[in-house]
């Protein structure tokens, strides 16, 4: 599972402790082995980019499907 935490870095330091109560957060470092690639459905910026290339019409998407004598298209961006 990709959580909040482990996007930016917080782990828990470890359970509850004898008194039940938890225990504090820890930050670790994050090297470049935790980064996602840029062509992962995942990263963020890949969605940003996509949108914004779709809504100033640098890019754009279409397709058709025919079934039978049906035919149904669709097109965004440019």
């Amino acid at each position: 599972m990709f959580t909040v935490q482990e996007q930016i870095g917080l782990r828990p330091a470890a359970g509850p402790g004898p008194a039940g109560v938890a225990s504090s957060t820890a930050r670790v470092a994050v090297d470049d082995g935790n980064a996602l690639p840029w062509y992962s459905p995942r990263n963020p910026m890949l969605w940003l980019t996509g949108v914004l290339v779709v809504t100033f019409g640098l890019g754009g998407v279409a397709g058709s499907v025919r079934l039978g004598k049906a035919k149904v298209s669709a097109q965004v961006g440019k």
